[in-house]
Order: structure tokens, then C-alpha cells, then sequence
């Protein structure tokens, strides 16, 4: 039997990034010899209960970073991702020094392992200087000159990186979109593989369904829910009794507060629920017949993918992935707030 290492930082139900990694474990689990290198222990049962997979404990080896580097970092009150990606990637050399895998495989973007192995992309990141942080997340740390690149230098020579073993791995995307942006950034190709797109949607017939629109996704800036409230507000002034479902988890705490109070002002036709479990999401989303998600630039789309696997009809913003799960209907994509509401006027 194969022997496969498969490294994410975070194996925990929260976002399309991890649902890539939770679905990767259970396709593998029962046909290779499995470990899994993550920052901390994977939660097999929060992730099940979030992405509908049946992993267990016992199904691979779970290894981690030295508990001294985890519990230090940790401590620091910020996320340093770049920094735990920097000490995975060394954790990642030593066990394969030890035990020679058959197969490395990085679902968490970048890798450079050592030697070849296979990486999937969500979006160029390590050890990219490019600096994605909205405004409202920004510290102290992003605004001092020069301190950020020298960071991330500082990482990439802890983890002894090297632009071109990561170039040498086999690269995926999670759409042309990232593909794309890959090429912009490495100069090297990478093949597209759609994410998996968990189901279970009950059928639930059009006519049964509520008029109304259901978002997906993490409570984040990046998301822009509050845009996507103000299209739904525009499109009941337009004369339609729609109402909005939020089915979000928790990622940004100060937006979340925004959101809140959004939601309370609009209490008579918006609805928050936070980490559902699958199988109330799944019911959840099927009793609507609308999805929005107001993102600029987003890298996929899974929450937009299954709104499509539920039977709802999805508008999204006209830009990144999302164009390639709609498709060529330019009624269900937007380039602004009044752009949105007149085009869901249109088809409602």
C-alpha cells in the first residue's frame, strides 16, 4: 500500500480550503497508508458534522509541529500563518527523511517539500510579499515599512525555501481564475480541479421552496455580506417579498458585530445562523430558491457550487471563479449593488 503525507495547517470545519482537505482524507484514508501533518490534532468529528465526511481518528496518522514551537507561536496573539506554514514545511522534511513517502501532498497551497510532490492551490500565498489584508484587518505590524518582507524572508529561510523545487511540484488549482493568478505570480502552469462539492440537498420541489436568498460562507470582510444585504434590501423595493438566510461561520469577530446589527435592523426578513450542522444546512438551503455572494475576486466558490447542488439559482459578483460555476448566463452575475438588484428584478 502507498504511503501518501498529506499536510494542511488546519483540519477543522471552516471554509472551502478545508473542505478540500477533509474530502482528500476520506478519499484516501481507505486506499493508501495515510498520515496527515497539521499545526494541531484534526477535529474528525467537528469536520464531519461541518463538511459531511465520516473520518475517524484511526483512519491515519495525525502528526504535528514540536509542541514547543505550537504552544510559542501560538501564544503570540496573532495568526502568523506564514511562520506555521514555514515550520509545517520543516516538520514535513524530517518525516519524510524518516519514513520516504511515496506521495507528499500539500491541499494548503504552496509546498516546497524537498523534493517533488503534488500541491493544490487555493491562492498563491507562500512566501509571496503580496500583502492581501483589507484595511479593517490591518495591525501595526502592516503598516511599518519593509517589516512584512522581511518576515516573510525571514520564514522562507526557516523553512530553507526554494522557488524552484516548488515550481517542480505538480500543480492544481481550484479554478482558472487561481490558475491564472499562479502563472501571474510563479510563472508556472497549474491544471485546474474543481474542489468537491459535498451534497445531501433534499429535492425539494421549485413551487415548495421560499422566495428567498441563501448566502454560504465565512463571516468575513472579503465577503462583503453587508453589500449583499443592501442588494436584497434593493430587490424587495423593487416590489419583491424575498428575505435573506445567512448560513455563515465565524471568522472576522469585528465583522461579524457588523453583520449582527445589520441583520437586527432587518429583522422581518433576514436570518443569521452560525455553524449549522450539516444536515440542518443542507434543509436550510434547499427551502430557498435564491443564493447571492456579493464577493469581489473569489478564488472558487464552494458555497456557490453547492447552492447549485441544492437547486437554487445563485447571483454572484462578475469576477473570479464563480464565472466558471455560472457560466455563460449574464443574468445571474453583477458588477454592482444596483447591477444586482436590476438583473434578480429581471428573473424573479
Amino acid at each position: 500500500m502507498k504511503r501518501v503525507l498529506l499536510v494542511h495547517t488546519h483540519v477543522i470545519p471552516h471554509g472551502g480550503g478545508q473542505a478540500v482537505a477533509a474530502w482528500s482524507i476520506q478519499a484516501l484514508k481507505d486506499v493508501v497508508d495515510l498520515t496527515v501533518l497539521s499545526w494541531s490534532t484534526p477535529d474528525c468529528e467537528g469536520v464531519n458534522r461541518f463538511f459531511g465526511t465520516s473520518i475517524d481518528a484511526r483512519d491515519f496518522r495525525s502528526e504535528c509541529v514540536s509542541s514547543i514551537f505550537s504552544h510559542l507561536v501560538d501564544g503570540w496573539g496573532t495568526p502568523v500563518a506564514v511562520l506555521k506554514r514555514a515550520l509545517l514545511q520543516r516538520r514535513c522534511r524530517q518525516l519524510d527523511r524518516r519514513h520516504r513517502y511515496d506521495v507528499l501532498l500539500s491541499t494548503d497551497n504552496e509546498m516546497d517539500f524537498g523534493r517533488r510532490g503534488i500541491q493544490y492551490l487555493h491562492f498563491p500565498y507562500f512566501p509571496s510579499i503580496l500583502d492581501r489584508h483589507p484595511e479593517s484587518e490591518r495591525r501595526w505590524y502592516h503598516r511599518v515599512p519593509g517589516l512584512l518582507h522581511a518576515y516573510r524572508n525571514a520564514c522562507a529561510r526557516l523553512c530553507d525555501w526554494s522557488d524552484e523545487r516548488m515550481r517542480a511540484n505538480l500543480t492544481l488549482s481550484n479554478s482558472g481564475f487561481i490558475a491564472d493568478r499562479v502563472r501571474e505570480v510563479h510563472g508556472t502552469g497549474a491544471t485546474t480541479m474543481f474542489p468537491p462539492v459535498p451534497g445531501g440537498f433534499p429535492e425539494v420541489a421549485w413551487e415548495k421552496r421560499e422566495s428567498g436568498f441563501v448566502f454560504i460562507g465565512r463571516i468575513h470582510e472579503e465577503k462583503r455580506l453587508l453589500e449583499a444585504i443592501d442588494i436584497v434590501e434593493r430587490v424587495r423595493r423593487h416590489g419583491h417579498d424575498v428575505r435573506l438566510v445567512i448560513c455563515g461561520t465565524r471568522d472576522s469577530a469585528a465583522y461579524l458585530e457588523r453583520v449582527r446589527a445589520a441583520a437586527d435592523r432587518h429583522a422581518t426578513w433576514v436570518t443569521m445562523h452560525l455553524e449549522l450542522p450539516r444536515a440542518r444546512m443542507v434543509e436550510t438551503v434547499a427551502s430557498q430558491r435564491y443564493g447571492i455572494l456579493a464577493m469581489h475576486d473569489e478564488h472558487f466558490g464552494i458555497g456557490v457550487a453547492e447552492l447549485l447542488r441544492a437547486g437554487c439559482i445563485p447571483f454572484v459578483h462578475d469576477s473570479g471563479g464563480c464565472r466558471e460555476i455560472i457560466g455563460p448566463l449574464p443574468l445571474l452575475r453583477f458588477g454592482s449593488e444596483d447591477d444586482a438588484a436590476d438583473k434578480i428584478d429581471q428573473v424573479l
